[in-house]
């Protein structure tokens, strides 16, 4: 045998009832959810908006940036007896210039710590960007090559290179 389900219904004490709100009371709690409700939609339209314009600008980016630019020449090849430059390409691609290659060492010494040297020139050979990384090897033996790979924000009106190695804080090897 089971109990008997109740419905109990909490006990309110007079002090505890509903009291009718007051009609001010009532507007000024409209008046604070209204107020809330524009807030928000304020808000969420200035998000969308925001979200909306760097949509734009971030598609017109990669499709403008598709256009055909004009390659770059090579200024001139290291003219020294240390160092020589083998397979020099250059790349301009969504705003950036890749250049690569190999080097190889014509010294009869290692050559340590080297890195590659790019500027980009405009047609008066002013420099207007310079940008160094380091070759594939720490150390390049006498006779032997490694490769290097460098690559830089483009710039506009750059029609040129220049490319040039270094020592890692010393000077230039060519």
């Amino acid at each position: 045998m089971g109990y008997p389900l109740r419905w109990e219904e909490i006990a309110v004490t007079p002090s505890e009832a509903m009291v009718p709100c007051k009609a001010s009371d009532q507007k000024a709690s409209d008046a604070l959810s209204l107020r809330r409700y524009f807030v928000r939609v304020v808000v969420l339209t200035f998000v969308g908006c925001t979200l909306l314009v760097l949509s734009v600008i971030g598609v017109s980016r990669i499709f403008l940036s598709d256009a055909p630019q004009p390659t770059l020449r090579l200024e001139a090849l290291p003219a020294a007896a240390s160092v020589s430059v083998t397979n020099p390409n250059v790349a301009r691609h969504a705003g950036f210039v890749v250049v690569t290659g190999g080097l190889v060492n014509r010294t009869t010494m290692a050559l340590n710590h080297v890195q590659a040297v790019v500027d980009l020139l405009d047609t008066d050979r002013h420099t207007l960007r310079t940008e160094t990384a380091m070759v594939e090897r720490d150390s390049i033996a006498p006779g032997q090559a490694t490769g290097f790979k460098l690559a830089m924000a483009d710039v506009h009106g750059a029609s040129a290179y220049r490319l040039h190695f270094k020592k890692l804080y010393g000077s230039d090897i060519n």
